[in-house]
């Protein structure tokens, strides 16, 4: 095989001190590796279309740096992201999203572990190659500081420019909240709350917003009081309301009791008036309580009391009742994770690999996180009160605040509301993105993927209830791909403080991720139903619900990255024939089948004239019908796309190499496909849901087909009265629709007045408009046509028949409208105009069965006086 091709002046050293190196070391080598100036040649992103050895398009801000030929597969590494391309497979790895380089395991193979859990792996063609990019990656994989991070190009590179189609969006910066708005939207009650600036400058938190929500009878030195008694300033805050029971949600961090249990007067007050706030609500003296979880464990409490913390204590605080969680910490998951992601590390065994599963504890910790947000959200629904927190308030904390909110509010299961949720519970409330992502921060101790596990958490609560979201699977997998990618401003910092003069001091303007997710369709969920019932959802509280979340974890794996080809000569033909050895061949097999219901969709079987198909090689899977918990057939993640040179068989999941005739000018192993149709506008390879893709179809295609019926239907009827001849008229001239009206010599007053008004359909009601009774099982939901109003059956009996282009249909009419049509008519006053006969409405001239014979109901139930049946003049004529 040919050696690496390099971009000239930019040699990496041949040793591996680099690797060891001081971190002003490490990123002096980053910043002279990916600085275009160090080129001794033309920039190669201006002379990109006219290369060929570049099949993708570059995003903004981003610059090729260098081109390899592996054994299987070519490299492109750019300073945004690793591009591998092997016969019609296509892997693009962000660069931030690299966790670390194992190359172990053989000495010319690489092992890219990845933040997400995925592990890709890549052949090399000797070992100094080998050595050489395992330098070079993990060089590029160590935090760099946040000014160096390749988002705050992308962002000097775009601006607040919105002719970036995949982001037009505009979006307000992640340090900018509408604390005001989501005071009045919750609807709390401003003689108790307010919202101050006491934060403005980060006095009292430098991880909080500037603007809290506190009572309104607390001043500010009183809450800056709490700023020395809460751990990091992080005092108790207020971050959901609910505008039926009263109730609040609250954050914040331990308390610093210490082993003397000291207590803060200031403290006690915030938590009593909140109590007392609800009890005066409800007009109920001490009925207001509140539930504190502390998401640690007794001992690790009764440790972090040592140390200067420690948990509240029931009798300090009135109607308090305290619960402990016992939720790992940063330590126990970050191992998790790791042992999570080595399931993935091929080969992989199948005899043993559910219970490797269930060794790591990965499901089950977040089967803890989803049980606690239960009970949250059992807690407010009871009307009290809930205070949450942890040792620093900013990791198991946010998780079960947030995931609480989802379950008890709607408004979060939208995009609009999942947008609010992140930016203001997650990053405006301090999560500490830059540490846990490892993207600048250095310390490896602080590392853990917390916002990766509450996203699996997410996940499991939307593969419960498919319906109830907004927001698709391929929104989810965007945030989990991009939370450590290093692309948008929205995950690179650990406080909105932070970010703010980082950016302030680059002078660029930030660019939320936002931005992206708002630009597309294809993040909203084709399966959401809006108007499904307003009610709390349950998180699934048994393991047997459990699902990995494939789509995120493991990607398919490119049969050319993971074994070796043997080359052998054709009599100077220039052919080539790729073989795999038989241990090969099974090791293959048993990482593809790996997940057997997927081994045959995963691996498209193509011809050599079909190397990059533009789309899923398998059919779109059909959404099976369940009720509201049922689930949706599981979605394949189609993330690598599938080449030619492959067949697989179904069963096995064995994967058999072929003979790929070439020329020798352009070896199979480098043959290029068409990446524009794999990578989606991030530079990633585009996440495909075959579920959601179906069901767009299959709308799309019943809107046309009823618009195509409703289009015939109309000529049928105008071609069937072009028949129809007029008294009067010859036998030889047709009747014509336009023509009504000059035929038509008497105008029905009654037809006048009460022509339905079409003001408007209640979509979204939850009661009836009449009786207001809550819609359900007893009272079904109907809308009046003549007054749009959302009206139960009981109060909705009765029919009149409405003539649309010459059709009669019969339309519900509420029992008040359907009254006031056949009540006496009332004179014609000189201002009305006369309408269109055609577009008067037919009044039937029988009753419903409810209201009797010539009677009429009232909205109140009560009968009233019998009034003879009515016919108005066009009806006498028609009939």
């Amino acid at each position: 095989m040919s050696s690496p091709v390099d971009v000239p002046g930019r040699s990496p050293p041949h040793d591996l001190s680099i690797v060891s190196a001081s971190p002003n070391e490490m990123y002096s080598f980053i910043d002279q590796f990916c600085s275009p100036n160090s080129f001794h040649m033309q920039s190669i992103a201006n002379t990109l279309a006219a290369k060929p050895d570049c099949p993708f398009p570059l995003i903004p801000g981003e610059v090729l740096e260098e081109v390899a030929e592996f054994a299987a597969s070519k490299g492109y590494l750019t300073n945004y992201r690793f591009l591998i391309v092997s016969n019609g497979k296509v892997e693009s790895i962000a660069i931030g999203n690299m966790d670390a380089i194992d190359s172990s395991q053989s000495s010319d193979q690489l092992n890219i572990l990845c933040k997400d859990a995925r592990v890709i792996r890549v052949q090399t063609s000797s070992l100094d190659q080998a050595l050489q990019w395992y330098k070079k990656l993990t060089t590029l994989s160590q935090p760099r500081p946040a000014p160096s991070l390749f988002a705050v190009k992308f962002s000097r590179t775009i601006g607040g420019k919105t002719d970036v189609h995949w982001c037009r969006t505009e979006s307000l910066p992640e340090f900018e909240f509408d604390e005001q708005g989501l005071f009045n939207r919750w609807g709390m009650d401003p003689d108790y709350f307010a919202v101050v600036d006491y934060n403005n400058d980060y006095s009292i938190c430098s991880s909080y917003p500037r603007n809290l929500i506190v009572p309104k009878s607390m001043d500010k030195k009183e809450i800056e009081s709490l700023r020395d008694y809460r751990m990091l300033g992080r005092i108790p805050a207020v971050v959901w309301h609910c505008p039926d029971k009263n109730v609040l949600l609250l954050r914040a961090s331990q308390p610093r009791q210490a082993v003397l249990n000291w207590r803060n007067d200031k403290d006690e007050k915030f938590l009593r008036l909140v109590t007392e706030y609800t009890a005066r609500k409800r007009g109920v003296e001490n009925s207001g309580k509140i539930k504190i979880f502390d998401c640690r464990s007794y001992m690790a409490t009764v440790a972090n009391r040592i140390r200067g913390g420690g948990s509240e204590r029931e009798e300090n605080y009135a109607n308090m009742k305290l619960e402990y969680c016992n939720l790992p910490n940063i330590h126990n998951v970050r191992y998790t994770f790791e042992q999570l992601r080595k399931l993935f590390n091929p080969p992989v065994e199948q005899a043993t690999f559910l219970s490797s599963l269930q060794a790591t504890n990965w499901l089950s910790t977040i089967m803890s996180i989803l049980s606690y947000s239960n009970k949250a959200a059992e807690q407010l629904e009871k009307g009290r009160n809930v205070l949450i927190h942890c040792s620093d308030g900013w990791d198991r904390t946010t998780q079960l605040v947030t995931l609480a909110k989802i379950l008890v509010d709607p408004h979060y299961r939208t995009i609009e509301g999942l947008e609010e949720l992140i930016r203001r519970d997650w990053i405006g409330y301090g999560h500490k993105f830059s540490d846990r992502n490892g993207i600048s921060g250095t310390d490896g101790n602080e590392r853990c993927p917390v916002f990766l596990q509450w996203l699996d958490a997410l996940h499991q609560i939307h593969h419960k209830f498919p319906t109830r979201f907004e927001y698709s699977m391929a929104y989810l997998v965007k945030l989990a791909v991009h939370t450590s990618s290093g692309l948008f401003t929205s995950f690179c910092f650990n406080t909105v403080q932070e970010m703010e003069s980082t950016l302030e001091s680059e002078g660029v303007p930030a660019t939320p991720i936002w931005r992206m997710l708002n630009s597309d369709k294809c993040y909203e969920n084709a399966l959401y139903d809006r108007e499904a019932p307003r009610i709390r959802l349950s998180a699934p509280d048994n393991m047997q619900t459990m699902k990995l979340w494939n789509e995120v974890y493991r990607c398919q794996e490119v049969a050319s990255l993971l074994s070796k080809e043997e080359e052998t000569a054709e009599g100077g033909a220039g052919g080539r024939t790729v073989q795999a050895t038989s241990a090969e061949r099974e090791s293959n097999g048993m990482e593809r089948s790996m997940v057997k219901s997927r081994s045959s969709e995963s691996i498209a079987s193509t011809s050599e004239s079909q190397t990059f198909p533009p789309t899923p090689a398998n059919p779109p899977l059909r959404a099976t019908e369940s009720d509201e918990e049922g689930d949706v057939r599981e979605r394949r993640n189609t993330r690598t796309s599938s080449g030619s040179g492959e067949a697989t068989r179904e069963g096995g999941g064995q994967v058999q190499q072929s003979t790929v005739p070439t020329t020798a000018s352009t070896p199979p192993s480098t043959a290029s496909p068409d990446v524009r149709t794999v990578l989606d506008h991030d530079g990633l390879v585009r996440f495909v849901d075959p579920t959601q893709d179906s069901a767009r179809k299959k709308f799309a295609v019943y809107e046309e087909n009823a618009t195509k019926k409703e289009e015939t239907e109309r000529q049928r009827m105008r071609s069937e009265m072009s028949d129809v001849s007029i008294g009067g008229r010859g036998e030889d001239e047709l009747f014509e629709m336009d023509g009504i009206m000059s035929d038509a010599s008497v105008v029905d007053e009654n037809d006048l007045l009460y022509t339905p008004k079409h003001v408007g359909t209640q979509v979204h009601a939850t009661h009836c408009s009449v009786c207001r009774h809550a819609f359900g099982m007893i009272y079904s939901k109907m809308n009046c046509h003549s007054c749009g109003r959302a009206v139960c059956h009981r109060c909705c009996t009765n029919t009149y028949m409405e003539t649309t282009d010459g059709v009669a249909k019969s339309r519900k009419a509420c029992n008040e409208c359907y009254s006031k049509m056949h009540s006496t008519p009332t004179p014609l006053t000189p201002h009305h105009s006369a309408p269109s006969l055609h577009s008067s409405p037919l009044l039937s001239s029988h009753h419903s069965a409810s209201t009797g014979s010539g009677g009429r109901s009232c909205p109140d139930g009560e009968a009233s006086s019998k009034v003879p049946p009515y016919m108005s003049p066009s009806q006498a004529v028609k009939g």
